[in-house]
């Protein structure tokens, strides 16, 4: 694949024909999908940086969607290169000059089910590569995290060891659509950890999603959940809460403010970005 430009989307949209207009994080709140706290949370996590996954059962999900709006919290200095699917031949990892850390590798979906999507052999390659310093945003059919880590682990596939690992962040979106409603939301945020599990993996919800009451559960608002989350970024304790406060808010004014289109969000997150206070520090 001579010439290969990968800062250019390679079929980011799947088998539509025609790309449709993205939509913006506020925009998933205002339609249900997210509360504001749950997507100040994913800013917060994907600062760090952070490999994430957006995964669903169904077609039409709206996992390109989340991962597309997602995006635009990465932080200012990453590099994105949108893989190949099944024709990728990694000759980014060869060039020279080509530091891996701060690039994200973006894979438009896991499935064998179209040649621009990566399966079988390829994920087994891109898995290896991770622990090099790459970072990883892709979409995937599957309800649940364990589900995630069993299909990318298994045949055809075999990501193994400290590649699958480094899989930080697995959002679940639960989709219905029949003729008496229509429910699209977030079901589930899971941060990834070190520890005894399947593949040497600990899940830890931080968001959850109850069908009854429609209602966001916050985990991560728990003391004992923020010192997970404290140690996983390296990142005080009461500077993650404030840090989170200072996102939240921010996010509430844009919705408040009516200020919802996806360019126009994408700019006020790029100034936000831009501001020389941390709240990190």
């Amino acid at each position: 694949m001579p010439d290969i430009r990968y800062e250019q989307p390679y079929h980011w949209w799947g088998l539509r024909t025609t790309e449709p207009v993205p939509l913006s994080v506020v925009e998933l709140v205002d339609a249900g999908t997210f509360d504001t706290e749950s997507i100040a949370l994913l800013w917060f996590l994907l600062q760090k940086p952070a490999s994430i996954l957006v995964a669903a059962l169904p077609h039409e999900a709206g996992k390109t969607t989340t991962l597309t709006a997602l995006l635009d919290f990465l932080p200012a200095r990453a590099k994105k290169y949108y893989l190949r699917g099944s024709d990728e031949d990694f000759s980014f990892a060869t060039a020279e000059a080509k530091d891996p850390h701060d690039t994200y590798l973006l894979v438009n979906e896991f499935s064998g089910s179209w040649p621009p999507y990566m399966w079988g052999s390829q994920i087994a390659r891109l898995f290896a590569l991770l622990p090099q310093g790459y970072l990883l945003a892709g979409s995937i059919h599957c309800d649940s995290v364990e589900e995630v880590i069993e299909t990318l682990s298994s045949a055809p596939n075999h990501a193994q060891g400290a590649g699958l690992r480094s899989i930080d962040i697995v959002v679940i979106l639960h989709h219905e659509n029949n003729s008496t409603h229509k429910v699209h939301r977030c079901a589930s945020i899971s941060l990834l950890l070190p520890g005894v599990g399947s593949q040497d993996i600990r899940v830890r919800e931080l968001v959850s999603w109850d069908p009854a009451t429609d209602r966001f559960t916050h985990d991560h608002d728990e003391d004992s959940v923020l010192a997970e989350m404290s140690q996983w970024c390296g990142i005080a304790p009461s500077v993650v809460r404030r840090d989170l406060a200072v996102r939240h808010a921010f996010l509430a004014r844009l919705q408040s403010s009516g200020v919802t289109d996806y360019f126009k969000v994408r700019k006020a997150i790029a100034h936000f970005s831009d501001r020389p206070s941390n709240t990190r520090s």
